[in-house]
């Protein structure tokens, strides 16, 4: 009776919300694993989203094909590579045109994507993030529509988080390191989102923020560009050696790993839902408990808000889960 009272004296009205409006990792669960084919995908690294027609286009480090294929994994097309010797990282401009990067060269070519055909890799305009390195190069690259800027990670030795300004035409790239990797507690850096390809959530707390992830700590975090933890996927026991990711128009994260496998994951459909409870009703008194046993022990499930400054849980919070078990789960 008192958890109704005060749900019932807060005003609250159910609502449902038709997009995402947030990433809280803690609220995504894996729904599918899928064998991607092989040999034309061995040692699969990147998988990027194409916002244009709603395909996911995945590419090997053996710098042999790019295979179209379904939000499912079903292929549709390919392309085959010719030149390449170390592909690892693979991102969509927009109007089918995507940049791959090598690893060891550190250098980004741009292409338009054309099913069926062969992509030479003298043939292409390129720009260089860095002098040519051992395997420990640039692992992953996304472009930003919304700034036009390009981000990148360096594997390790360093590790690097790179954002960059390319001109193709002149061959030429202004580089900047964004935070100290160090910040993120990670072994290396494997690929990198982000959020504000997904358009529900430009203009909230999450435009601004990646995905990074790493395959030596089997773990996918989310963060800001000053290199706060804002929330994180633990892969232990799942991938030793995931090493692309991607988020679609909706919310959904698809990540590679070298087997090669596309794992999905999508948001929990009831996120006050804490306990994960099955059972009708799936929204009681423990979830409750939950939102307070989280809250207390500081962990980003109860950053429901999604805030970003310090401290991020706050009274909001509260007010915000308060809103979310109104809601209900539909």
């Amino acid at each position: 009776m008192f958890l109704k009272a005060i749900i019932l004296s807060a005003g609250l009205t159910a609502t449902a919300a038709a997009q995402v409006t947030s990433v809280n990792l803690s609220n995504y669960t894996l729904t599918q694993t899928i064998n991607l084919p092989t040999p034309s995908l061995t040692e699969t690294s990147a998988n990027p989203y194409n916002w244009d027609n709603g395909h996911l286009y995945a590419m090997g480090d053996n710098g042999t094909f790019i295979v179209e294929m379904s939000l499912l994994g079903v292929p549709i097309s390919s392309m085959s590579l010719s030149g390449f010797e170390d592909t690892e990282g693979l991102t969509y401009l927009g109007g089918s045109q995507f940049v791959i990067a090598e690893e060891r060269l550190q250098r980004l070519y741009r292409f338009t994507y054309i099913p069926g055909g062969t992509l030479v890799r003298s043939s292409l305009q390129n720009a260089a993030l860095g002098a040519t390195v051992g395997n420990e190069g640039i692992e992953g690259v996304c472009f930003e529509p919304l700034t036009g800027l390009y981000f990148a990670v360096k594997e390790k030795t360093p590790a690097r988080i790179l954002r960059a300004t390319v001109n193709f035409p002149a061959g030429t790239a202004t580089v900047t390191d964004l935070f100290d990797p160090a910040l993120l507690g990670i072994l290396d850096l494997s690929d990198i989102a982000v959020l504000s390809t997904v358009p529900s959530l430009v203009g909230t707390p999450d435009q601004d923020n990646l995905l990074i992830i790493s395959q030596a700590s089997a773990r996918l975090v989310k963060a800001t560009r000053t290199g706060q933890v804002l929330g994180f996927i633990d892969f232990t026991g799942l991938s030793t050696t995931a090493e692309g990711v991607s988020i679609d128009s909706q919310g959904t994260i698809y990540i590679t790993d070298e087997t090669p496998k596309l794992f999905i994951f999508k948001p929990h459909p009831c996120s006050p839902n804490c306990d994960a409870s099955t059972t009708p009703p799936v929204l009681t008194a423990n979830d409750f408990q939950c939102f307070l046993n989280a809250f207390a022990s500081g962990v980003s499930t109860a950053n429901c808000d999604n805030s970003t400054t310090p401290p991020v849980l706050t009274a909001n919070d509260f007010q915000c889960f308060l809103n979310a078990f109104a809601a209900g789960c539909t």
